[in-house]
């Protein structure tokens, strides 16, 4: 039976890896107080003069906003050869404009509060080279010193009646990816997206476990919205919309009667447990859309406000690791002893000589070697804590535990550098001075 668990044991160590989120953390300082942010999401439609840009940035008011369908046009300043981008202060925001391209719909902008985020901030701006792609994809990175870290996509897909919708969708997200390989781990992307997607009524959950897509999404699943479901998968991203029932329901409305829920926030399954509030704001949508229809008959805007910086916001690709790395652990003796104790436990229970009957019985060996797997997938993430390598996966050991020691002497520089904890440090010495002298006064 311990020959099984150990054999079983490389196998499940192997699926763990090739399955875990690798992050590393690179967060250059600590803090105890974690700044709260605010981004929105909306299809404004077009921006006809008697609605102009600065009135809806301000109607919006949040700390990042995203808008897709703004048709945007190129005249001041004048384009440039390779030019996809410009950039401009409308009010309080500094904007950065992707127009459309000749006879499409199209043009973006992602616009940033200029008193908390400076133009120094905007490290990186990335415009798609493809020439089907103007005006439907943009990112930006934005790095403040205190430690936060954000990359924010801002993407408009074709509408399912669009004959090249499926190429077109296929070309935006190997952008995407593209982009998130050499995106540093310490950076928290957010996806900001109309997707004119319908992501169906059941939920998805990553290969580790955590939620990507929630309870709250219902509605019909579509082409688009199947193909989404695929990426979230892939790159490992959480549709907040339908994790929070304060941001179920439709997105999107017509005159008819008809809606859909079709505008999304994307972004890790690490990010969310630090979400403040998600809204869709259907009130703000109806004041918003133009003047000349009674009833909500646009897009709504999809409000996030969470807290930043993150610890571990993790990196969206899974690491294969080699065998020499496997070879590696398993010659630690702490982790080793640590697993196999565990799992001979685990084979001694009446649980586990039941389900051996069982297998014996029916015949099928299989159900049982999966049986084993699960059990050691969830005993090396109990023990996720203790282990370097699954703290800070790497290709070589002696990396993980390089990192492991790095992240133990930053948290103690932290602590010593805690204005409270030095006061009570000074605290502690005049007391101590303070005995001293009465000791030596009584000698």
């Amino acid at each position: 039976m311990q020959e099984l668990m150990k054999l079983a044991g490389m196998d499940a160590f192997f699926m763990t890896m090739l399955l875990h989120p690798a992050w590393y953390l690179c967060q250059s300082s600590f803090h105890d107080q974690l700044h709260r942010f605010s981004i929105t999401t909306y299809n404004v439609q077009a921006l006809p003069p008697h609605r102009p840009l600065q009135e809806v940035l301000r109607r919006i008011g949040t700390d990042i906003i995203c808008l897709q369908g703004t048709r945007s046009r190129w005249g001041w300043p004048i384009r440039q050869p390779q030019q996809a981008c410009f950039r401009k202060n409308v009010g309080s925001y500094l904007i950065y404009t992707w127009p459309f391209r000749e006879n499409l719909a199209t043009g973006i902008i992602i616009a940033i509060k200029r008193q908390l985020f400076p133009l120094s901030s905007v490290v990186f701006l990335a415009s798609p080279q493809d020439r089907d792609l103007e005006g439907r994809a943009g990112c930006i990175r934005i790095k403040l010193r205190k430690g936060e870290d954000l990359t924010i996509f801002n993407l408009y897909f074709p509408t399912q009646s669009d004959i090249n919708v499926v190429d077109i969708s296929h070309r935006l997200w190997s952008w995407c990816e593209d982009l998130l390989q050499r995106t540093p781990a310490r950076s928290l992307p957010v996806f900001c997206l109309d997707a004119n997607a319908r992501l169906g009524t059941s939920t998805l959950l990553s290969t580790d476990g955590q939620r990507l897509i929630g309870p709250f999404s219902r509605q019909s699943e579509n082409t688009a919205g199947r193909f989404l479901r695929s990426v979230l998968l892939r790159l490992n991203l959480a549709a907040l919309n339908t994790l929070f029932q304060s941001s179920a329901g439709p997105t999107w409305y017509n005159s008819r009667g008809a809606s859909s829920c079709v505008d999304y926030l994307l972004c890790p399954p690490h990010a969310v447990p630090f979400t403040k509030s998600i809204h869709v704001q259907r009130h703000l949508g109806y004041q918003l859309q133009l003047p000349n229809i009674r009833c909500l008959a646009d897009h709504c805007p999809v409000t996030w406000t969470f807290l930043h910086p993150i610890a571990k916001p993790g990196t969206r690709y899974h690491r294969q690791f080699s065998r020499s790395f496997v070879e590696a652990f398993t010659a630690e003796e702490q982790s080793s002893q640590r697993l196999v104790s565990e799992m001979n436990r685990w084979a001694a229970s009446d649980v586990t000589q039941y389900k051996v009957e069982q297998a014996e019985l029916a015949g099928d060996p299989d159900s049982f070697w999966g049986f084993i797997n699960d059990r050691l997938f969830s005993c090396l993430s109990t023990f996720s804590d203790g282990f370097p390598a699954n703290r800070f996966p790497s290709e070589f050991l002696g990396v993980s535990r390089l990192l492991d020691v790095r992240w133990n002497l930053r948290q103690q520089l932290h602590q010593i550098d805690d204005p409270r904890r030095n006061k009570q440090i000074q605290r502690n010495l005049g007391h101590l001075a303070l005995e001293i002298k009465e000791e030596r006064n009584r000698g």
